[in-house]
């Protein structure tokens, strides 16, 4: 069987409703993170667990960026100490930046789009078709 030899991980930010965090969040954000499916296996898993065991422990931690950046949930430890923080954040950069992963992203201006257009696709469906359109060349 002809498998791929990469692996997709795909998250989106803001509301895709057009009306919607109009001031707050004025934009839809499509991520796709490309990897090779050995680097991942190899590399980067590894690198992961690692550091979820060296902060928390054990390996069932979501890195949830909202929760890191407020140092909530699973993340209060951070908290408790600044140069514990500083190394976790520093560890989890090093991380992503000796990683051999590709980042594709569509971000749509929610007031642009409807102002250009009598009808509009989603801005949901518009990222996510720019970002499989792109994935589609690995």
């Amino acid at each position: 069987m002809g498998f791929s030899d990469y692996i997709i991980y795909a998250d989106e930010s803001g509301s895709p409703v057009l009306s919607a965090d109009s001031v707050d969040f004025p934009v839809f954000v499509s991520v796709f993170m490309v990897v090779k499916k050995e680097h991942y296996i190899e590399r980067l898993v590894p690198q992961v667990q690692k550091l979820k065991f060296r902060y928390v422990g054990h390996d069932q931690l979501i890195l949830h960026e909202r929760d890191i950046r407020r140092q909530s949930g699973q993340f209060a430890f951070l908290q408790v100490d600044k140069r514990l923080r500083e190394d976790f954040i520093d560890d989890l950069t090093e991380i992503v930046n000796s990683s051999d992963i590709e980042i594709i992203c569509a971000i749509i201006d929610k007031a642009k789009l409807g102002q250009r257009y009598a009808t509009p696709w989603s801005p949901y469906d518009l990222a996510l078709t720019f970002c499989m359109e792109k994935a589609g060349l690995f």
